[in-house]
């Protein structure tokens, strides 16, 4: 069995070699960096806690201190680097589906974080 090296080059044609898959990962990217802006731009006009988690019953349970917003881009940042670095190890096998479906993944949840967080912020402001 050949053993694979697995580097990251800062080149994103090597890092994700399939063109239609890599404008799901600058679109997450962009969510991520939007996601931050607007957690540092609005940071002073939060107030100590916010709603964050709405799976726990309404009420104090529902709230966390302001700096657990970071939690969402991070997640996110996670997600995407992960769903990189298979997509990588994938596309060496010639797995399109599967690098595909790791982009499209990466893209959905990010979107999904981006939307929760702008639902927190409706819900304060």
């Amino acid at each position: 069995m050949k053993k694979r090296k697995f580097r990251i080059n800062v080149d994103p044609q090597s890092l994700v070699p399939v063109d239609s898959v890599r404008k799901y990962y600058y679109l997450s990217i962009l969510l991520i960096i939007i996601m931050l802006g607007i957690i540092v731009g609005m940071y002073q006009f939060l107030p100590r806690s916010v709603p964050l988690f709405f799976t726990k019953p309404w009420g104090i349970e529902m709230l966390a201190p302001k700096p657990y917003l970071y939690i969402l881009p991070i997640i996110s940042f996670l997600v995407v680097s992960v769903n990189v670095i298979v997509g990588k190890m994938m596309s060496i096998d010639n797995n399109k589906i599967v690098v595909h479906s790791l982009g499209i993944g990466s893209f959905a949840v990010t979107l999904t974080l981006f939307l929760s967080l702008v639902g927190i912020l409706q819900s304060i402001l």
